[in-house]
């Protein structure tokens, strides 16, 4: 009876399913061509998007590294000046990038050599041999002063691409410049960088947007010119606005208008005598990528799509019937018992028992199904309970290393000659920033540092820093010594490439003489007898770890009685608001031209504190903070 009735409800299934199947594809049959003629199109449509994104994403990979070489070259002419081997940064930018065939440092007149108006170390590459060779041009046949590639960059502060030109007189060949503006520390603009990309490189890469046989790439500058067209005479000569102005075409002068907007997509377009699909997107240097593929393309797989599609409903109405009357069984055991242990799972009892299966269908998969999730809840458990046990003892830990690490800072300050005061607050519960303060005599040492990375390892070289300090400082060196003397220690044996940077100073309480030294580490900010502020000049020097034998270099200035120092980590000028908004440098500056006259160093410590936790209104702090004031 039980197995009649079993066959019974399998065959009306098998046929019911049929029949519903059977009407789905007889349906799907009369829309097949509807069906098929979009399907093609939009995966066609896709295709040529993906080939024209990924060939994008190629060309600004080598624009991008062109900036990003550019940009750091930039910066090291800016910190070191006209000092630094000229010669050596354009060379180098050529031999990083096989893209560039040229690249230029230009100065403003007379900032280079007094007597000079103009001034440009030139390096080109020659694209057969790759030699380099570099000159110096100095005379008024190249008037770089009035060109686009150096004007926009002076005129508005900002790096720029150049539209592609023919550059006579300077690399001789068909580029486009890439130009980033110099200026030195006061922010005065002294000269421009320039990395000329080769128009034929682009080209060829453009080249490279092959979908279909037929396709073909056009590459458009800011203002529409072509800068990569199948037509070689148009490259430069011609806009994507010729044709349709030539022709009164309103349709492909809106398309063009499309594309130059900056929008992507994809739009039919005239080219020639036949009409294409136009895939376009944007660069991120402003031009226009643009990929053309003929409709005969697009749809060419149509005809076989429909075939077998035909064959497939055939072969597929077969299939259904004969595999679900296989598959279709009768139910050997009711779900009741899996609901039951599940209940009872959900109120708590994971150990409940599971009742077993002896089929091979659903039932026995959401058997394993319960038998897994009990396993894997009592497992979570157990885990949960040893990682909230491993928890606890790494917070302890943390917290005895954070006790240790605030033992070693001093809290009582010498008093004799100056009022001394200083506080750290690190970001987590160990940090890297470090002070410490010795005086011996009438010379009062001290030191601010911020070692770079957070947790143990800082908090470990942290440490290591005050020793350092602490030895150098008892050698009887001057400072930049000292700082020497800590950096090339650092550097033996640093394979993790740690470092830290340091302002270390030692006053003489008599004279008032500061012998100081920046090892690359925030401006210390120094408040006159008359309440002014600002920032105490340094020279520039690395932090200390990063190369052995840098020659550090130390000054020194007189200070008046009254005077303070408040010296810092970049805890405080970057601390951050929720909207990323951050202290700053000018808002320091206001807080210690606001400081009262008669204010003790701790109360200066303090007042900043809450100056910077007020300005950050409750946001999580994302870097230690350390502060110290001297007041002579």
């Amino acid at each position: 009876m039980t197995l009649a009735a079993s066959k019974s409800i399998s065959k009306r299934l098998s046929q019911k399913i049929l029949r519903i199947t059977a009407a789905v594809f007889v349906a799907a049959v009369i829309c097949v061509g509807i069906v098929s003629f979009n399907a093609i199109v939009l995966e066609s449509r896709q295709n040529a998007s993906r080939a024209l994104s990924n060939n994008i994403l190629e060309i600004e990979k080598v624009l991008t590294g062109v900036e990003s070489a550019s940009d750091m070259a930039a910066r090291v002419v800016q910190i070191f000046g006209p000092v630094v081997n000229l010669d050596s940064i354009s060379t180098g930018l050529l031999k990083a990038d096989s893209a560039l065939v040229a690249c230029g440092i230009a100065f403003e007149p007379y900032k280079l050599r007094e007597n000079e108006m103009y001034s440009l170390i030139l390096s080109t590459q020659d694209e057969d041999t790759g030699e380099i060779s570099t000159v110096k041009m100095d005379g008024e046949e190249y008037d770089y002063l009035t060109m686009d590639w150096y004007q926009i960059p002076k005129l508005t502060g900002q790096a720029y691409w150049n539209e592609p030109v023919y550059d006579e007189g300077g690399s001789s060949s068909m580029i486009s410049t890439y130009s980033v503006p110099l200026f030195n520390r006061t922010g005065e603009f002294f000269g421009v960088l320039r990395a000329d990309v080769s128009l034929e490189w682009l080209t060829r890469v453009a080249e490279k947007f092959r979908p279909y046989e037929s396709a073909k790439t056009l590459l458009v500058g800011k203002s529409g010119t072509f800068i990569s067209h199948p037509d070689k005479e148009k490259i430069l000569n011609e806009t994507i606005y010729t044709d349709c102005l030539d022709k009164a075409d309103d349709k492909a002068l809106a398309v063009c208008q499309k594309i130059m907007s900056g929008e992507p997509g994809i739009s039919v377009m005239a080219f020639g005598e036949e009409n294409y699909y136009a895939v376009y997107a944007p660069l991120q240097n402003g031009w226009r990528a643009i990929g053309l593929c003929s409709r005969r393309d697009f749809l060419k797989g149509a005809e076989k799509i429909n075939v077998s599609l035909y064959l497939i409903v055939i072969l597929g109405l077969i299939i259904l019937y004969v595999t679900s009357r296989k598959t279709i069984s009768k139910m050997t055991r009711p779900v009741t018992e899996f609901a039951y242990s599940a209940m009872n799972m959900s109120r708590g009892n994971f150990h409940a028992r599971i009742p077993s299966v002896d089929t091979k269908d659903e039932l026995l998969k959401l058997h394993d199904s319960l038998k897994y999730l009990q396993s894997s809840i009592n497992d979570y458990i157990s885990e949960l309970k040893i990682a909230t046990s491993n928890k606890e003892r790494m917070e302890s830990e943390l917290s005895i290393a954070s006790m240790v690490q605030k033992s070693m800072l001093i809290h009582t300050f010498p008093d004799d000659g100056a009022d001394i005061f200083a506080n750290l607050v690190p970001a987590k519960e160990i940090g890297g920033d470090l002070y410490d303060v010795i005086q011996e005599g009438k010379y009062l040492f001290f030191t601010v540092g911020d070692v770079s990375g957070k947790g143990v390892p800082a908090a470990l070289f942290m440490a290591i820093t005050r020793s350092a300090f602490r030895f150098a400082a008892s050698l009887g060196l001057s400072v930049a010594e000292s700082v020497s003397r800590i950096n090339d220690n650092f550097c033996v044996g640093n394979e993790e490439g740690m470092f830290v940077t340091l302002f270390v100073a030692r006053i003489n309480l008599e004279t008032l003489e500061m012998e100081y030294c920046n090892a690359g580490h925030n401006p210390v900010v120094i408040v006159g007898p008359d309440g002014k502020a600002d920032f105490l000049r340094a020279k520039s020097n690395i932090a200390a770890g990063l190369f052995q034998g840098f020659s550090y270099v130390g000054e020194s200035v007189r200070l008046e009685k009254g005077s303070r120092l408040i010296a810092y980590t970049d805890g405080v000028t970057e601390a951050e608001k929720k909207n990323k908004s951050q202290y700053g440098e000018s808002r320091l500056i206001g807080f210690a031209s606001g400081i009262k006259p008669e204010s003790t160093s701790r109360e200066v410590v303090e007042n900043l504190f809450d100056s910077v936790r007020e300005f950050t209104d409750g946001n999580e702090r994302n870097d230690d903070i350390t502060i110290l004031t001297v007041t002579l």
